[in-house]
């Protein structure tokens, strides 16, 4: 019947919104011309935590905590958690298991509070049958045994290949109508948010260089900048300090970003990135020295 997405902050990284996309299109697919509501509330803070994913289903509610990794995926209650690829091991910043833990309580406790004014029909021991789950990358794979028989109840890893199969077995007992999860937005403050192709974050470069791009008044001769970039491949410009070399440069590059550069801020030598280069792919190098500046475009 509908699939509706809430946030109320921006994510903060790429590789998240990416999961995140990934996640939303794999649930419209399959639940927008169905009858049953479905609620993404996603990127918002609680008391202690903060929650990537909350799903709203008509049979119960689900955690989901984005992983932006792919491979085996080794971890249980306690100790690290790691995820092996091609005989590499990545450890998580955080054991997962305890992670989900703490959010799970930390939004019961908050549920409940909207419950007893707007659903009290609902039973707080039902509404605390949260499901929580990491969200890795497709391709990845967790054996469920590493945990014990009781939290393999509510805690599991999913990917995109299966994440559709554990909403299906979502069954909490109870039923979230439409104006209950109304209620669980606005009692966390979330907004309607709709979602475009673009991702709403901004990249590193422009949130390291945010101040820069904001004030920069293109000069006279911006076209032939661009022009001689475009024709000599590596460029130096000298210049007394303060006259706008750096801001220039950064803007620059935020151009090229836009026209389907990737840029990277050099910390060897540009003549050996340059050299070393993959011609598939059209990147824009930059650094600064004092009064030198010096750039490095492949081109498109």
């Amino acid at each position: 019947m509908v699939v509706k997405v809430f946030c109320i902050e921006e994510f903060e990284n790429e590789h998240e919104w990416n999961q995140f996309k990934e996640l939303y299109d794999v649930i419209y697919e399959k639940y927008a011309n169905t009858d049953e509501n479905i609620y993404i509330l996603s990127n918002f803070r609680l008391a202690k935590v903060q929650i990537d994913v909350l799903i709203l289903t008509e049979k119960g509610i689900a955690i989901i905590d984005l992983k932006s990794y792919k491979g085996k995926v080794i971890g249980n209650e306690n100790g690290n958690w790691v995820v092996i690829k091609n005989e590499e091991e990545i450890s998580l910043p955080k054991n997962l298991f305890g992670q989900l833990k703490e959010q799970k309580f930390d939004l019961l406790d908050k549920l409940n509070q909207i419950r007893i004014v707007n659903f009290e029909h609902i039973e707080e021991e039902k509404l605390g049958r949260i499901k929580c789950w990491g969200y890795f990358e497709k391709g990845s794979n967790y054996n469920i045994t590493q945990i014990g028989e009781r939290a393999r109840t509510w805690f599991d890893v999913v990917t995109a290949d299966y994440l559709i199969d554990k909403m299906k077995r979502i069954n909490a007992r109870y039923k979230l109508r439409m104006k209950d999860m109304d209620a669980i937005v606005k009692g966390l403050n979330l907004k309607e948010y709709s979602i475009g192709e673009k991702s709403p974050v901004k990249s590193a470069f422009e949130s390291n260089y945010e101040k820069e791009l904001s004030v920069f008044i293109q000069p006279n001769n911006w076209d032939e900048i661009l022009r001689k970039i475009s024709e000599s491949n590596i460029i130096t410009i000298v210049g007394e300090p303060r006259v706008g070399k750096s801001i220039s440069i950064i803007n620059v590059a935020n151009k090229l970003k836009n026209d389907g550069y990737e840029i990277q801020e050099d910390k060897k030598s540009l003549i050996e990135l340059f050299n070393s280069r993959d011609d598939k792919k059209s990147k824009f190098f930059f650094k600064w020295h004092s009064s030198i500046i010096q750039l490095c475009s492949t081109k498109l």
